[in-house]
């Protein structure tokens, strides 16, 4: 992820640079050994994941009636345990 306006070049820098660090054995090893799934496959790639993803868990969202809570006192949404107020902020654990 970058600020809106990176210029293309950067991130594709950027995007090559830590596909380079996924790659290395001990790193992707580590990764995997802590739960994650390394891919390092680009910025193109990324935000086509992230398009599906956000299509496929709206539905499962709308389709179990999940809402996001309210701080009563305030009527505003509370700030998860990750301190993001006011941005959804799901953690899945399977």
């Amino acid at each position: 992820m970058a600020p809106a306006g990176t210029p293309p070049a950067l991130c594709a820098d950027i995007a090559d640079a830590v596909g380079r660090v996924l790659r290395q054995p001990d790193v992707g090893q580590r990764l995997a050994a802590l739960g994650n799934q390394p891919v390092g496959s680009g910025p193109q790639a990324l935000a086509d994941f992230m398009k599906t993803e956000t299509v496929r868990w709206t539905q499962v969202i709308k389709a179990a009636g999940i809402q996001p809570e309210q701080d009563r006192a305030k009527n505003t949404r509370s700030p998860c345990e990750h301190g993001h107020n006011g941005v959804f902020c799901i953690v899945i654990t399977i």
